[in-house]
């Protein structure tokens, strides 16, 4: 059981329509032009840490960078979730680089869509 503090959420929802300055990218795999944006939160949705970048930067890069800085914040922090995307070879990096278990959040089987 996660008890607030103890871990983190991490999200990267992707901005289509935005007309801010910064850098914007293209992300191939995702077919969108634009800015993404990863969202650490709390087990009660606070957030912790976030970040924006252009569509370019590959979502297990922002991630990682996103998970060091959190823990550098929040040293208590002993684990991360994330959903499907985000697994793979970015748990062992998240392990080493922050000591803190990245649990990959399995879809329900019955579940219909994204």
């Amino acid at each position: 059981m996660a008890v607030a503090g103890d871990a983190g959420k991490e999200e990267a929802p992707i901005s289509k329509n935005d007309s801010k300055r910064g850098s914007r990218g293209y992300d191939a795999g995702k077919k969108i032009k634009g800015r993404k944006r990863h969202i650490i939160v709390d087990t009660l949705g606070l957030i912790i840490e976030a970040d924006v970048h252009s569509a370019n930067v590959q979502d297990l890069d922002g991630a990682l960078d996103l998970f060091v800085q959190a823990k550098k914040k929040i040293p208590t922090l002993q684990k991360f979730f994330a959903d499907q995307g985000y697994s793979g070879a970015l748990q062992n990096n998240c392990f080493l680089k922050t000591r803190c278990l990245l649990t990959i959040a399995k879809k329900a089987s019955d579940a219909v869509g994204f």
